[in-house]
């Protein structure tokens, strides 16, 4: 008799660490967010079930009750200072909610770490840029990610509480698709801090708290017990680099054996938390000159491992693009395919023209109304007028919204390929127009790890 699932249960389960109040938030200073799942041989998790639920709500720090308006109207006038009340302060429309993640930690109830998945936020950013469209974000993905198509419509969301169901893209849970709980199971969850999530005119005097959270979820029940754990997964790395020179050289150790894919996004060093600017805009590579920001276009760039470029033993070369001011295509072909197979892609929100979006929708310019278009380049930050009135500044900026970065697939044919970076490390060269601007960058390795057990019940995770 074969070891099939015989039912499936539905489970609620909270946090371990619940508040008096049941909220959580990090101005509050509790910030971790605790569930364990028992020891069960019986039962497995379904990865494509699990969700993280609860509201999500920013209030004025001196007042809970002050929500921000973000409403942009006419209200009052020159003498009666609206910015009392028509306060600005909003979250990334990309990835909503979940940038209030910063990072996810999954163990066995024995201390065994299976994956710790830090900066996932902006992880998310890269993901959700890559595998969805204008139309995703209109609908699927807004009750998936509670993701918005554009700044506007986030915007009004945030002047209320956002009820949220957020599924887990971590490595561990996207690639099982039944989680065993033969050790139990622990998933920590770091809240990122105010700075990180908000941005806006008003957002420094605003905070955010999470509260009702819970797990959701459906058992496999099994018709017997499951003895000795024996399974492949995929995690994901993170590493950070800062970059501020136009000929930039990076050497990694990444001590990695069997790794799949790698590729990197860029910020401006300053906009990490910062509240003026969106700590999660995949923008390309910035230069900053009296406040303004402007588009430092990459040349070439090549990747190595150890001294040997690899996976291609050519550069990318963008030259002629940036001579004829066209699109980037190979970079982006190489950036996107690295997150997702090409081959089976679908959506992707690299530019208004990607949906041909002006035959679709008229594109409003009034200011009192939602653009029907995706955020791209340098999004205006909306200030508030002598005229007592709200409009978008032609000098300011809060955040770039391109679907922009590097990246390599080192498993070509999609067969579970890896390579190994134990003994070789990863350096690479990125040759742009960057004067001495300084641009974080974050690069994500995801690698494939083999999870054992021995009869006593001990885990050791291969990678």
């Amino acid at each position: 008799m074969s070891n099939q699932p015989i039912r499936k249960t539905p489970f609620k389960l909270f946090p371990i660490n619940k508040s008096n109040d049941g909220k959580y938030s990090y101005f509050d200073s509790s910030p971790i967010i605790t569930f364990e799942f028992n020891q069960n041989l019986s039962r497995l998790i379904t990865s494509s079930s699990l969700r993280l639920c609860g509201k999500f709500k920013i209030f004025n720090n001196n007042d809970k009750e002050q929500l921000p308006a973000n409403r942009f109207d006419l209200n009052g006038s020159s003498n009666d200072n609206p910015e009392s009340y028509e306060q600005v302060a909003y979250i990334d429309d990309r990835i909503a909610v979940q940038s209030m993640i910063e990072s996810v930690s999954v163990s066995n109830m024995r201390g065994n770490m299976l994956e710790q998945a830090k900066n996932y936020n902006r992880n998310m950013s890269s993901f959700v840029g890559a595998t969805s469209s204008y139309k995703n974000l209109c609908s699927y993905d807004n009750m998936l990610f509670t993701s918005t198509a554009n700044n506007d419509v986030m915007a009004r969301e945030c002047s209320s509480e956002i009820e949220f169901a957020l599924p887990f893209k971590n490595g561990y849970f996207s690639s099982n698709a039944g989680i065993s709980l033969e050790s139990g199971l622990q998933i920590k969850i770091n809240l990122a801090s105010d700075a990180q999530v908000l941005f806006g005119l008003s957002a420094q005097n605003y905070v955010y708290q999470v509260e009702n959270l819970f797990l959701a979820g459906d058992y496999l029940e099994l018709a017997k017990p499951v003895k000795g754990l024996d399974e492949d997964y995929s995690a994901y790395y993170n590493f950070q680099n800062v970059m501020s020179s136009g000929n930039d050289h990076q050497n990694l150790n990444i001590n990695l054996r069997m790794v799949n894919t790698i590729y990197q996004n860029f910020l401006p060093s300053a906009w990490s938390n910062n509240f003026n600017f969106s700590g999660f805009s995949t923008a390309p590579i910035l230069n900053e000159k009296g406040g303004k920001y402007s588009v430092a276009k990459v040349k070439r760039y090549n990747v190595n491992r150890g001294a040997v470029r690899y996976p291609a033993n050519y550069e990318v070369n963008e030259t002629d693009a940036n001579r004829d001011e066209v699109f980037q295509a190979f970079r982006s072909r190489k950036y996107l395919n690295s997150i997702f197979p090409y081959a089976l892609m679908e959506n992707a929100i690299i530019s208004p023209n990607t949906e041909k979006l002006k035959d679709l929708v008229d594109v409003r310019t009034d200011y009192k109304k939602t653009p029907q278009a995706c955020d791209q380049g340098l999004y205006p930050k909306w200030v508030f007028a002598k005229d007592a009135s709200w409009k978008k500044s032609a000098d300011v900026y809060e955040k770039s919204a391109n679907v922009f970065g590097i990246g390599s697939r080192l498993d070509g044919l999609f067969t579970g390929e890896s390579a190994d970076y134990s003994g070789a490390s990863l350096n690479y060269n990125i040759e742009s127009e960057l004067d001495d601007t300084s641009n974080n960058v974050f690069i994500y390795a995801l690698a494939s790890t083999e999870l054992m057990s021995d009869k006593m019940g001990n885990v050791m995770a291969i990678n």
